[in-house]
Formats: structure tokens, sequence, C-alpha cells
């Protein structure tokens, strides 16, 4: 490993554990004791080598903006600013050397959380505005892994971290086809075929039996309803 790459195991009161690496803010493994048997339910690597080639974003953090930014560009009060693509013309997860490829450094850490830090220069990426970023992996008393993000720039400038974690809550040897997802909204964004938003928000219930496609959607919270499907039902329709 690297010099300055850094892994912290944060643990609770029932043996469960976190594994967190600095480079990119990611969850290498959550291990959940399960009569009394550790289950990693969370994918990951096994060498650093191939968490610096990523291209799945494999449990990072995600910024400055996540989802696709169509065209690498926006405007605010009539001014356009030009991003840095890294999938075709739009920029994708914050751009080429985004949240996910940097080193942060450590701000507090106990034995049950760790709390890390980056400060993103302006025009990083093509943002405007000093940004000072950091994010929170904790266990609560429920046994819950609970993620915090918190961000302040010095200039208006649009931000949206999130986690990017791949789960299998059977462990790594079976599939996923099993899982149940549940959405707390009433609405989704529609998108083009290039995955980018459209700018219109659709009904869940119209995707109820498509959760496939829900997952990768932003979700727009306007009450507190609960949409449930297996993932076994998912498939993709038409985009336009």
């Amino acid at each position: 490993m690297h010099p300055r790459h850094s892994l912290y195991k944060i643990f609770n009161e029932y043996g469960d554990r976190a594994t967190i690496l600095n480079y990119g803010a990611r969850v290498v493994s959550l291990d959940i004791n399960v009569n009394q048997n550790l289950r990693n339910i969370i994918l990951g690597y096994s060498e650093m080598y191939d968490y610096i080639n990523d291209s799945y974003y494999m449990g990072a953090t995600i910024g400055r903006y996540s989802n696709r930014i169509k065209n690498s560009c926006y405007e605010k009060d009539g001014k356009k600013f030009v991003l840095s693509p890294n999938e075709g013309e739009n920029q994708l997860h914050g751009g080429p050397l985004g949240f996910d490829r940097l080193i942060w450094s450590e701000h507090s850490k106990s034995d049950s959380h760790i709390c890390l830090e980056y400060f993103s220069t302006h025009n990083d990426q093509g943002f405007p505005g000093n940004m000072s970023a950091r994010i929170s992996y904790a266990w609560e008393s429920d046994r819950t892994l609970r993620i915090d993000f918190a961000a302040s720039s010095d200039t208006e400038t649009p931000v949206s971290l999130t986690n990017h974690n791949y789960y299998n809550l059977n462990g790594h040897q079976s599939s996923i086809k099993n899982h149940m997802i549940q959405l707390n909204a009433n609405e989704i964004t529609s998108i083009h075929r290039d995955f980018t938003a459209t700018g219109n928000f659709e009904s869940v219930s119209d995707f109820v039996g498509n959760p496939t496609l829900s997952l990768i959607l932003v979700v727009k919270s306007t009450s507190s309803s609960k949409k449930t499907s297996s993932i076994s039902n998912g498939t993709f329709p038409e985009y336009t």
C-alpha cells in the first residue's frame, strides 16, 4: 500500500466492522456479524491497485457532483460554467479527478466512527469556489452504519455528494435477485438514452417492477410513501 493510503476499521458492540480507505473516502468492506460469523455485504477489491484503476466507483464517495451533467456545462445567472468531461461529452460523478480519485485527510476518529475531509480548490474539474467537504462513517446503536456528508464553499456552486456502495446482503456467494428495494418517494427523474436527466419527474408507481432503473435515478422525496419491489423484476424500457 502507498504510504499515503490508510485503512480505518470501525466497530460496534455487536461485532460488526466497517473498513474505510482514505483513497476516495470509500468503504472497502462492511462485515456484519451473523451467528458469530462475519459476512461482507458490499462488493470490493482485494488489492489497492484495483481501486486505483477502478471504473465502477466501488464503495467510493462521489463529488463534487454525483450523477451526470449533460454536455459538461451549466448556466447560472447568465454565466456558463464549462466542466471537465469524462463520459463522452458529459461529466459523470464529478469528472475525471472526482472525489473518488483523491486522498482524503483524517479529521477525527474513534472506535466506532471515522470522519475524513478534503479541500477542493476553485475551478477543480471546472466547478467554481473553494470547497471544503467532509464525510463521516459512524455506527449507530441499532447497528446502522450512518454516512453523513457536509460541504461549504466561498462561492455559490453546485454540490451533490453520495456514496457508491454495491450491496449484496447474502454475501458474495449468491445473487441479489431476491433482494427488495424500497423508495421513500413519490417521484423520480426521467432520463435520456445517455442517462442524463431530462428535467422532468415521473411517478414512482410507474416504475414498480423496474427497480433496476429506479436505482440509477435521482429520487425526489415529496412524502413518506413507500414503493417496494424485487430486483428480479427489473427491466429497462425505451428511453427518449
